[in-house]
């Protein structure tokens, strides 16, 4: 049963309990009132239960010609929002198809720095997300907060025994300072999703849709998995580097933290945990 079934469901049993308690109580008005209400809180819950942002952003995939294969979003024990297998999947499958037209992206120069790359792409996200338009769908599913390190407490930097956080979040709030406060979470939401691909001999810095989802995992854990990303026929895909069994989250490496310090820092600054 799929969640437009159970939605529709749970609303016209809702009206057909509310019409029953108007007949039966249709003297005693402050009871018809608590009992719509009742009735109206089942249906919100059901749509909380079931997710309703996750169906809305699938059928804005779909309204926007993005493709999945033997994969959906899911959530682990924790709540975690991921990608995982539906079905078993062989090394070389193509997981995601997303079309160039689907992707917020910007040409860079080569010689393009990190945080003016980061800025040239947030402004870009930013006005995709103030003028409406076919990404507002996208942009409204990213996190309102990501919480990188700049938004850290002194508690939480200590939980982590790294004393270079507090470093790395001096470095990050000024870097903050440099821009308008509006452009915050465009700048944290490019940080912790944006990747550089090479296209016809171009630098891109890009957002996609559904890619941008998958969670970083150790070496071992995702089998060191470095992202197989190509630009084909006016289409990005994603293909799978190694076989998956169904349920197995698809997992990628954002850099080793055993390799050192560098890729903790980065973990740290571009997507705000400490591995």
């Amino acid at each position: 049963m799929n969640k437009i079934t159970i939605i529709t469901a749970a609303t016209i049993t809702s009206v057909f309990i509310a019409t029953i308690v108007l007949d039966l109580f249709s003297d005693n008005i402050p009871m018809n009132i608590l009992y719509v209400v009742v009735c109206i809180v089942v249906v919100l819950f059901i749509l909380r239960k079931w997710n309703y942002a996750d169906w809305k952003f699938k059928r804005w995939c779909r309204h926007n010609g993005i493709h999945t294969n033997k994969i959906e979003v899911g959530y682990n024990e924790e709540m975690r929002r991921g990608l995982y297998a539906t079905r078993d999947i062989k090394a070389g499958d193509v997981l995601v198809e997303v079309p160039l037209a689907s992707c917020i992206h910007e040409e860079v120069l080569p010689d393009t720095t990190l945080t003016e790359g980061d800025f040239i792409l947030a402004t870009k996200l930013m006005i995709c997300d103030r003028h409406g338009g076919k990404f507002r769908g996208y942009i409204n599913y990213m996190p309102r907060d990501p919480h990188l390190i700049a938004d850290w407490s002194d508690d939480e930097i200590d939980r982590i025994e790294y004393p270079k956080g507090y470093d790395l979040r001096d470095v990050q709030k000024k870097e903050n300072e440099m821009y308008p406060q509006s452009l915050k979470r465009y700048m944290d939401l490019v940080r912790s999703r944006r990747i550089i691909l090479r296209y016809e001999g171009s630098h891109v810095l890009m957002m996609i849709p559904m890619v941008d989802m998958i969670n970083h995992g150790t070496s071992r854990e995702s089998n060191g998995f470095e992202i197989d990303i190509r630009v084909e026929d006016k289409y990005v895909r994603l293909y799978s580097p190694r076989n998956y069994t169904k349920g197995e989250e698809i997992l990628m490496s954002y850099g080793d933290a055993e390799s050192g310090r560098e890729s903790r820092d980065h973990h740290l600054s571009r997507h705000g945990f400490f591995a």
